[in-house]
């Protein structure tokens, strides 16, 4: 988990971008800052922004981001081969 300044650095963040984002980027935004602060990620930037947990959460999941990790999962990345010998 980050620290109280990272979390007003991402306040700032939001105060810039939000007058400029729909509400649907917005919440693009806040799923990747969330998975990028790390545990209680989504929390605090529901905390933060005032959008739902559930919303940042619904989010991740569109972008593909699993749950608890720092980046978002690439789709076009390969996925591993069953090994059925």
């Amino acid at each position: 988990m980050l620290g109280v300044t990272d979390e007003s650095a991402i306040a700032h963040r939001y105060r810039l971008l939000a007058p400029h984002l729909t509400e649907h980027e917005l919440r693009m935004w806040a799923a990747v800052e969330a998975a990028s602060y790390g545990e209680g990620g989504i929390a605090t930037l529901a905390r933060i922004t005032g959008i739902r947990r559930r919303k940042i959460s619904r989010a991740q999941e569109e972008l593909h981001i699993k749950p608890g990790a720092n980046t978002p999962a690439n789709p076009a990345d390969p996925q591993p081969a069953d090994s059925k010998h």
